[in-house]
């Protein structure tokens, strides 16, 4: 296996630079669709020979795991989720062994179809179905602090981070103004002014948003994220065009404030088939777009890389978590990692990560199987080494050509000094002719002859008993130094 060279920070950076650097970076965990269900880190820890006594949850929608350090270095990973911790954590124990981390703020109800109910601190309401592995419903919020003082904390967090580990971080939470509503969408026709207006206030928080960022986080994160799911299974959810009048604008004034303010690259979760939106959200400034949902239609991973991969960063893409992740053998997801990684890796601009977070029933060794097949492949050629390589294989050459011509040089001194001088006239002299060919073929063949000096002497073609071939390409040599007399080699000559 190739030696890192990098250290994960350095990694990412270079990547979403779209320059090649040691290896692929690996994500498991740093944004909310990135990750792995706790259901499925439970597992997987158990499965790793980890303990389970300790497993948060930070995001308890969609019920995600927090992964901790050990996992992140068992499978190579370059991010870590800047999160700060549960002010007054408690458990929550769900079913069967599983017993999670959570803040106190998280205290959900089991009715009599045994499905768990949850309010949040703002009055939003969710529901996990019996022996399910997430809520559903509204998205509640469970923050067990103002926003201010969360800010803060999660500023303190990482700091920590950046100077106790190398890991990249990015914060989550500025909005991407489309708010995924049927209903605003029938409102665009109806109330296209008050539409626009509405736009421009959510951009005017989302800037004062950022602003708050930039303070609590400063130089301690890298990264920052907007989200707005665009698109559906089979194409965006509204038009490009109504995109660029209605949305388009406030997303650029965002990102611009983001852009002039800090050296944050700007991360987009962004679902579905959206690949006519892609053009617009690189035009607004957005720097990565993630989850690279290619098991939507007309989200081909080589199309894709070929039309925007210079231009956009692809972090995901790097399995199917639909189809061949949960129906797939472990041979079906390694070839997938390999397909897709063979797509995006060249030229950098590249994240692997799966597409979206991995479900709650996935197998600990699927898991295992893609990020251990996702790191043998991540490694770029090594420029170093490559081009030693290719220095050695010259030197090499060029020994080859010297110590060929010392030979024939030293074979056309034995003819001159030896084979020569007993060669008197009307004395038959044999000896071996090579064809020397125009196209300087290396494959030329020795033929036999046979002449006398006088015949050498006057560069005349005596057959003995084969004939010398005949063709177009080639040209045969005598002379009178005897048989070795013109002889020739490709590149040489004596």
């Amino acid at each position: 296996m190739p030696q890192e060279t990098m250290t994960s920070r350095q990694r990412v950076l270079c990547a979403l630079d779209h320059q090649q650097p040691d290896r692929v970076p690996i994500d498991l965990g740093m944004h909310y669709s990135t990750g792995i269900s706790a259901f499925a880190y439970h597992h997987l820890r158990e499965h790793l020979g980890l303990d389970t006594s300790y497993i948060e949850v930070p995001d308890l929608v969609q019920f995600l795991a927090r992964v901790e350090d050990d996992v992140l270095r068992r499978f190579h990973c370059d991010y870590k989720l800047v999160m700060p911790r549960p002010l007054r954590p408690t458990v929550f124990h769900p079913r069967n062994e599983y017993r999670f981390i959570v803040p106190d703020t998280f205290q959900p109800e089991m009715n009599a179809r045994g499905e768990w109910i949850a309010t949040g601190v703002d009055g939003g309401r969710m529901r996990m179905p019996k022996g399910g592995f997430f809520f559903d419903g509204d998205w509640p919020s469970f923050q067990d602090c103002d926003d201010e003082t969360f800010l803060a904390r999660a500023g303190k967090e990482a700091e920590r981070i950046y100077h106790e580990s190398d890991y990249f971080t990015m914060f989550q939470g500025v909005s991407a103004i489309y708010e995924e509503k049927l209903e605003e969408l029938i409102r665009i026709y109806d109330e296209p002014e008050e539409v626009l207006a509405e736009n421009q206030c959510k951009a005017d928080k989302a800037i004062e948003k950022a602003k708050r960022i930039i303070h609590h986080m400063g130089d301690h994160i890298q990264g920052i994220c907007m989200g707005s799911d665009l698109g559906t299974q089979q194409a965006p959810m509204m038009s490009p065009a109504m995109y660029e009048e209605f949305y388009a604008p406030f997303v650029k004034q965002v990102c611009r404030f983001i852009h002039d303010n800090s050296d944050y690259r700007i991360f987009f979760h962004c679902c579905g088939s959206i690949r006519p939106m892609i053009p617009i959200l690189i035009d607004c400034g957005i720097d990565v777009l993630n989850p690279v949902q290619h098991s939507a239609a007309n989200m081909e991973p080589s199309v894709l890389k070929s039309d925007f991969g210079d231009k956009i960063t692809f972090w995901g893409g790097g399995v199917n978590c639909q189809q061949i992740l949960p129906r797939g053998t472990l041979e079906d997801i390694r070839a997938d990692v390999r397909r897709n990684m063979e797509i995006f890796k060249p030229g950098g601009g590249f994240v692997f990560n799966p597409i979206h977070n991995i479900m709650g029933d996935n197998a600990p060794e699927k898991v295992v199987a893609l990020y251990d097949e996702a790191y043998r492949n991540s490694f770029y050629q090594d420029k170093k080494r490559a081009q030693l390589s290719h220095q050695a294989v010259s030197a090499l050459f060029l020994w080859s050509q010297i110590m060929r011509g010392v030979i024939m040089r030293g074979a056309h001194w034995f003819v001159q000094q030896i084979v020569s001088p007993s060669c008197k006239a009307g004395v038959p002299c044999s000896g071996w002719l090579r064809p020397a060919y125009t196209t300087r073929s290396p494959s030329a063949t020795f033929w036999p002859c046979s002449f006398t000096s006088s015949q050498a002497s006057s560069g005349m073609w005596s057959s003995a008993s084969t004939a010398a071939p005949t063709g177009q390409n080639t040209r045969w040599k005598t002379a009178s130094r005897g048989c070795f007399g013109a002889y020739s080699l490709p590149g040489l000559s004596i």
